[in-house]
């Protein structure tokens, strides 16, 4: 069963509506429509946790099967990504907005890890403590190594 067609189910089982869903979840009623209709997921783990406590489901129950949100690769170039931040030809100032882009790239991916592989879980970690050295900003992200949703 697709996370849209659970989520209808469910909605319909506790007697609500699209719009009493939406309040409760913190969104729009078009973005349960489109939850429904298997156009979207939330992006955030915190959403997809409030959107299974409202619908009174586990959470694994809830978005387990869905293909949008088994882990894929996300097809970066790693090596490549590190060359890039490792360049001594570039100037410091250079090399040092790079790095803070990259930073802010791969925090967003972090904010997103149940879609993460278990090798770009392990290539951003790397990377984000590549990154640390360059900007000489120590690494927040103790927690990075473990899966399930937590990076």
């Amino acid at each position: 069963m697709t996370f849209g067609k659970k989520v209808r189910d469910r909605r319909k089982v506790l007697g609500m509506t699209q719009s009493e869903l939406a309040k409760k979840i913190g969104v729009c009623r078009d973005t349960v429509m489109h939850y429904e209709d298997d156009t979207h997921v939330p992006r955030t783990k915190e959403r997809r946790q409030r959107l299974a406590e409202v619908l009174q489901i586990p959470y694994n129950d809830l978005f387990r099967e869905d293909d949008r949100i088994d882990q894929r690769e996300i097809g970066l170039d790693w090596e490549m990504l590190r060359n890039v931040l490792c360049n001594e030809n570039l100037p410091r100032n250079e090399q040092l907005a790079q790095a803070r882009l990259w930073k802010k790239i791969l925090r967003y991916l972090i904010d997103d890890t149940v879609r993460l592989s278990p090798s770009d879980r392990r290539e951003t970690l790397e990377t984000l403590v590549l990154i640390s050295r360059i900007d000489g900003i120590p690494c927040d992200i103790p927690r990075i190594m473990t899966g399930g949703g937590n990076l």
